[in-house]
């Protein structure tokens, strides 16, 4: 479960406008300023890779059992492990597009300097809606079935060439893959993707083109990072 009181003042960046008024406060004579107020305070980035690892982290703690438990299911064919589960939370976390304003509640205090922000939490009816899909989600233990769930989720329906499909993680080269859509891989390179350069995790869906080739389906954005910064391998879900 989600703790839905969970600060994350320093891990999602906002900015804010303040005021000061200190002629008419008294910070003058005293030589100290407490009238600082805060206004238009906003979200400004969110990185979405270090909360959805603080999220797995509040679902699966250290304990030995649940160490143990993640690293069988990782070996188990088509069984969900660490990787599918961390993408899962970056899927929801994705899909509610929680870079936006609206999915945030930053709490101003006064301080004995003035206003300050203490706080940066989900807002609360974003957050159930997190944890309920995360929940919906974890309850489907087969990889195949979990990747049709979150394609279905972002897409509403599955393409029809892998509507039948099973799913397994791979790791690839970079130079082994290729994008479908020229027109799309173009304007994702337009883009901002700055927000992607730390991710570490599953880059994309692909489907086997030909002996050494991969065809992109889905995960245009990570993977235009990938082979932007020249990376070697990537991890991946295969659709076979």
């Amino acid at each position: 479960m989600i703790d839905k009181e969970y600060n994350y003042e320093y891990i999602v960046n906002c900015n804010y406008d303040s005021y000061n008024d200190c002629e008419n406060n008294g910070c003058i004579d005293e030589g100290i300023c407490r009238c600082g107020v805060i206004s238009n305070q906003h979200v400004s980035s969110v990185d979405i890779n270090l909360i959805s690892k603080n999220i797995y982290d509040q679902y699966f703690d250290n304990d030995l059992s649940n160490i143990r438990d993640e690293k069988l299911s990782q070996i188990l064919d088509d069984s969900v492990g660490k990787d599918i589960n961390l993408y899962t939370i970056d899927r929801i976390l994705r899909h509610f597009k929680i870079w936006k304003n609206n999915c945030w509640y930053i709490e101003v205090k006064y301080g004995y300097y003035g206003e300050e922000v203490t706080g940066v939490f989900f807002e609360k009816n974003t957050i159930q809606k997190i944890e309920n899909k995360i929940n919906e989600a974890f309850s489907i233990t087969s990889l195949t079935e979990r990747v049709k769930y979150l394609i279905i989720l972002e897409y509403k329906r599955l393409l029809p060439e892998i509507s039948n499909s099973k799913f397994e993680l791979i790791t690839l080269p970079v130079n082994s893959l290729e994008f479908g859509s020229k027109t799309h891989y173009g304007n994702v390179n337009k883009e901002d993707l700055s927000h992607y350069r730390n991710y570490d995790g599953i880059m994309g869906l692909v489907t086997k083109k030909t002996n050494d080739k991969y065809r992109i389906i889905d995960g245009y954005h990570r993977l235009s990072v990938a082979v932007n910064m020249k990376s070697n391998d990537v991890k991946l879900i295969l659709a076979t």
